[in-house]
């Protein structure tokens, strides 16, 4: 009882008796404490190394689900070992770069090019009875993300319109043509409050209905373009960086910017919030 009250103490900075949100938010920002590696300091020991050809430019990377693979994407788009580093397989179709990939659970791969199409390929692991589908977008798509429950893919594309394709007939079923004045760069959902939030070279973050992209509001506080997206669960903190030197931190529920967290000299080019812990990663 005593620890709880000194708890409500310390957030009722006021005194007046009762503590609100931003109360509780500007209380656990403060306790947050940063820890930096400098790169130069250590030395990096690879589990694996492969020589990649310079040629093939690589724009992304993620781990597939079995964490045994991952891939990677860009000139061409690969299934790697994660112990070896050697190549599993190629997935051949596009024209052209390939933007964006991620897995969908219990449906395939799912990627983007600048071909202007997406890419669906099921029964990936064996070429031999591997299929694709492939869905023109009018404009190359810069960011998925998929719905496992409504079977909806939600794309943001250079154009700054958002579209959510039902991957059972593989038709656009809602859109929103303007939903941003320049290129979506990233996207991600809030399950327990059934939100997407989009994420833009217009300076802005943006908070959607899930289910009916209905718009809900706009987060203002970027000067330069917006790459990168990530929410704490621990903390119920929505988090962005971009062309800016810092992370912006926003109460996804109300208000604007609850802090800005500065370190970084140079533009941040990787931001990750463990699911699990209460930590961010933020890398230059």
């Amino acid at each position: 009882k005593n620890q709880l009250l000194a708890l409500f103490n310390q957030i009722d900075t006021n005194s007046t008796g009762h503590i609100t949100w931003d109360n509780l938010t500007d209380t656990l920002v403060d306790t947050m404490t940063t820890s930096y590696l400098d790169i130069k300091n250590y030395k990096i020991i690879p589990k694996t190394s492969k020589r990649w050809d310079p040629k093939q430019n690589i724009l992304g990377a993620t781990y597939i689900e079995d964490k045994t693979r991952f891939m990677t994407c860009g000139n061409r788009l690969l299934i790697r070992d994660c112990e070896k580093g050697t190549i599993k397989v190629e997935l051949v179709g596009h024209k052209a770069a390939v933007l964006a990939a991620i897995e969908a659970p219990g449906l395939g791969i799912i990627s983007s090019s600048a071909d202007r199409t997406i890419r669906l390929w099921r029964d990936y692991n064996n070429s031999h009875t591997m299929t694709t589908v492939s869905i023109a977008t009018g404009t190359p798509q810069l960011t998925l993300l998929y719905h496992k429950q409504s079977k909806l893919l939600y794309c943001g594309g250079t154009d700054g319109k958002i579209q959510a394709f039902d991957m059972t007939t593989y038709k656009c079923v809602k859109e929103v043509v303007s939903a941003h004045k320049d290129l979506i760069m990233d996207m991600l959902e809030i399950p327990e409050l059934g939100l997407l939030i989009t994420a833009s070279l217009d300076h802005t973050i943006k908070i959607w209905n899930l289910s009916s992209l209905r718009f809900r509001t706009a987060k203002i506080g970027h000067k330069k373009g917006i790459l990168h997206l990530a929410y704490s669960n621990e903390y119920k903190f929505l988090l962005s960086s971009g062309f800016e030197k810092e992370i912006v931190v926003w109460n996804p529920f109300t208000g604007g910017v609850i802090q800005r967290l500065s370190g970084h000299e140079r533009q941040i080019v990787g931001l990750h919030a463990y699911k699990t812990l209460p930590q961010l990663i933020s890398v230059d």
